[in-house]
């Protein structure tokens, strides 16, 4: 089976042609380190409440609904369209969503916020061996960089849901796709078939 490169298939989707943009990247609101065996942890026990509700944010954000409605509302706005009427309640009930969500987000970020780029096939933040490494990038006023990125880091976010970002990106471009659909969005839905039909082939992905 050949592999899927799901960084490149969320800037796909997300339609970013710009190569200099990075797109598989997160901003945490604490440090990861790491362990005795080489895995990533927490830097410090203090952080676990917080790591515990960035993941839980970070779930719903991902959510195929909020894909859909992220996209659609970048696609109207490069288009220079307005919604429908008859689809103005349901855009204003997922803003409204969106839009809360982004608050218990940006809330995490009490004081600093830690920049990781994000193994493209893995979602696993990338932290050097040796840990000298410049990553990751200390900010000191993260909620504004956050609020100004979080279309972006949102294919990050995508990427750290490991096995299930594959699931949550083909049900977004198939089920929760809207009548603002992107042609790129068909290339993408078509490499997902085709990688979840070879890797079914393969047993790689279970019945």
């Amino acid at each position: 089976s050949d592999k899927l490169h799901l960084g490149v298939l969320c800037k796909s989707i997300f339609n970013v042609r710009e190569k200099e943009i990075p797109t598989n990247f997160v901003i945490l609101p604490y440090k990861l380190t790491r362990g005795p065996t080489g895995s990533l942890t927490l830097e410090s026990p203090d952080s676990a409440s917080v790591a515990i509700k960035f993941a839980e944010v970070l779930l719903k954000l991902t959510e195929p609904w909020n894909i859909s409605h992220i996209l659609e509302k970048k696609l109207i706005e490069h288009r220079g369209q307005r919604i429908p009427p008859d689809g103005c309640k349901k855009w204003n009930e997922n803003e409204n969503k969106y839009s809360s969500l982004e608050l218990v987000l940006l809330s995490l970020y009490t004081s600093q916020g830690y920049f990781y780029f994000l193994d493209e096939t893995t979602g696993v933040p990338v932290i050097h061996k040796s840990q000298q490494g410049v990553y990751p990038v200390e900010l000191k006023r993260p909620v504004d960089v956050v609020k100004t990125l979080l279309p972006l880091m949102l294919m990050g976010m995508i990427l750290m849901r490991g096995e299930k970002a594959l699931m949550v990106l083909g049900r977004t471009l198939t089920v929760e796709s809207s009548r603002f659909m992107s042609a790129t969005w068909f290339k993408s839905a078509h490499e997902i078939l085709h990688y979840i039909a070879s890797s079914k082939e393969s047993n790689l992905i279970p019945e």
